[in-house]
């Protein structure tokens, strides 16, 4: 079956703040473990519980979601809603169960939208399919405690710019809305005030993280509650982050392009001063570019080509700060 490939990075303007310095060397350390070697998908794939899971066939009427496991099984998942013309996914994740979560919106014969958000059980015997209008989702991801969390924006001309953006929401697995609040996010200077479109949306067990397009993290309870906020990397403009992780023991990793004069870096955040400090990994030869996918556990899944995920287990004796 074929499989096209869009590059993973997008150029988008902004500029993280300057408030931290980069720090020495992380406590953390990742060795290599292996890698697996697969298909990749037209949009960006994220390392969601224990499986890859990205999207082929965009923007099209039966798009497909891909989940591919530790052992590199492949599983193809179709996406068919009634009443769609073309349907759009921005955006798939997997849980910590197996399940499985994508947000997009839909185009009708008549050229009218519909946001929607899907969830797929893990044994994909049972589909939730809820409908957010007037509300879109940029990103989802899965809890540790089922619930399903989405940050996006509001379209009601009724409300303010300000109000409309930067609304997270949480929904159970049967559809029901379980909680809603706007944040005060830092968004991207070009596209102010929405700090939405090109973050990331991250779950460990007992939290949520939102990494925003204004180079700001906000973590959040199971239960809503924001419990902590930092600044990004200094001087690590949207254009050279290349994938964000949150860890089993919420560790919080960025990573950074490479240029002619350094290769890739993976960045951890020191949460009792804030700075950001450059994790060691070793046991492959690290290219210019690369990008983190997530964390499978403590076990860190990047890629450096489309189509091989590789994996780092914690250096022994390593320990998140």
């Amino acid at each position: 079956m074929r499989s096209a490939f869009t590059p993973f990075i997008a150029v988008v303007l902004g500029m993280c703040t300057l408030s931290w310095r980069l720090g020495a060397q992380s406590r953390a350390g990742f060795e290599h473990e292996r890698d697996i070697v697969t298909q990749f998908g037209q949009v960006v794939p994220e390392w969601g519980g224990s499986e890859l899971v990205g999207i082929d066939f965009n923007r099209s009427k039966t798009p497909m979601l891909y989940a591919v496991d530790r052992d590199g099984r492949r599983e193809e998942i179709w996406l068919d809603l009634p009443g769609a013309e073309t349907i759009y996914a921005h955006f798939a994740t997997g849980g910590p169960d197996g399940a499985v979560a994508v947000v997009g919106y839909v185009q009708s014969p008549d050229s009218r939208q519909g946001h929607f958000l899907i969830w797929i059980s893990p044994d994909r015997k049972r589909r939730t399919v809820i409908r957010l209008d007037p509300y879109g989702a940029d990103r989802v991801t899965l809890a540790g405690d089922g619930a399903i969390w989405t940050v996006g924006g509001l379209k009601d001309a009724a409300r303010s710019e300000e109000t409309k953006m930067n609304i997270l929401k949480r929904y159970d697995a049967s559809g029901k809305e379980v909680g809603s609040f706007h944040v005060r996010a830092r968004a991207r200077p070009a596209i102010t005030p929405d700090a939405a479109s090109m973050s990331h949306l991250v779950a460990s067990r007992d939290r949520i993280g939102w990494f925003t397009n204004g180079c700001e993290y906000i973590e959040f309870s199971l239960d809503g509650k924001e419990v902590a906020r930092f600044d990004g990397p200094p001087g690590v403009d949207l254009e050279q982050i290349s994938g964000v992780g949150l860890d089993a023991e919420n560790g919080l990793f960025v990573g950074r392009k490479g240029d002619e004069t350094r290769n890739f870096e993976v960045l951890e955040l020191d949460r009792s001063s804030g700075a950001w400090n450059k994790a060691a990994v070793t046991g492959s030869n690290t290219p210019h570019w690369a990008r983190i996918l997530g964390f499978d556990g403590t076990t860190l899944i990047t890629t450096e080509q489309a189509g091989t995920i590789r994996r780092y287990t914690r250096a022994a004796g390593e320990a998140a700060q």
